[in-house]
């Protein structure tokens, strides 16, 4: 899965050798370019991410008063493990613990604004 680990430093010499590297992740810092961070993580120990499905889309809403465009975000997180599949699948996949039952995902979602942006509700 090409671009599933990047990798940014904010010490000038690791990032020259990070850059010369295929894991180069450089946070956008250009407001003409602006990009919104969406990063999930699996909080579990199971192997239950790998039924993950993950969508995110965006949608420009306006241009709000102060010249900012407005986007909305959706992300989308769907557990698609079948009822035979968590019959069948190994105990060390399906997870089950004191906090989750098996076939849980629990997932933490992390969200970053773009450069001199702002995240609302």
């Amino acid at each position: 899965m090409k671009g599933h680990l990047l990798l940014w430093s904010a010490h000038e010499g690791e990032q020259d050798l990070i850059a010369e590297s295929e894991i180069l992740g450089r946070p956008i810092t250009e407001g003409a370019k602006p990009q919104i961070g969406v990063y999930i993580s699996d909080e579990t120990q199971p192997k239950m991410d790998w039924y993950l499905h993950r969508e995110v889309t965006t949608k420009f809403q306006k241009v709000v008063a102060n010249g900012a465009n407005q986007y909305t975000v959706h992300i989308k997180l769907k557990n698609l493990i079948t009822v035979e599949e968590l019959a069948t699948a190994p105990n060390y996949v399906t997870g089950g613990t004191n906090e989750t039952e098996p076939g849980d995902i629990r997932t933490a979602l992390f969200l970053y604004a773009p450069a001199n942006g702002r995240l609302v509700d």
